[in-house]
């Protein structure tokens, strides 16, 4: 999950993510309670594309709202210097000889890999060399 500054002017934080579970799932709070707890101080949302609904947090409460068709702003020209960087980088220390998708499958399951920054080859980020 990336986080993005979503609003520079109130500094609020923005991630979407495609979990297998609901947002507002009761065991153990569930989300909601895990990101309340590390980022209090934060204002964020953060929107469940599977579920179409978000996680809206600030000053303390949160709230989950059904969000039928939500399209995030493209990324900024920072946004996209930063994921090339992390490409670049990931790129410069990856030994291709050594590529294991197997072992790549064991450890990070292969749902998450279109969300991975490294792994994602889109238009708004050219391919590295």
């Amino acid at each position: 999950m990336r986080w993005i500054l979503y609003n520079v002017l109130f500094a609020i934080a923005y991630a979407a993510m495609m979990p297998k579970f609901l947002l507002r799932m009761k065991k153990r709070g569930g989300y909601r309670a895990h990101f309340a707890e590390r980022c209090h101080d934060e204002a964020f949302f953060i929107y469940d594309r599977t579920h179409r609904e978000a996680l809206l947090y600030a000053d303390g409460r949160s709230r989950i709202v059904p969000l039928d068709d939500f399209q995030s702003a493209p990324p900024s020209a920072e946004e996209v210097a930063y994921r090339q960087l992390w490409r670049r980088f990931y790129d410069a220390v990856a030994i291709r000889e050594r590529e294991n998708p197997r072992l790549r499958m064991s450890r990070m399951p292969k749902r998450y890999w279109s969300q991975m920054t490294e792994l994602r080859r889109d238009d708004a980020l050219p391919p590295t060399q």
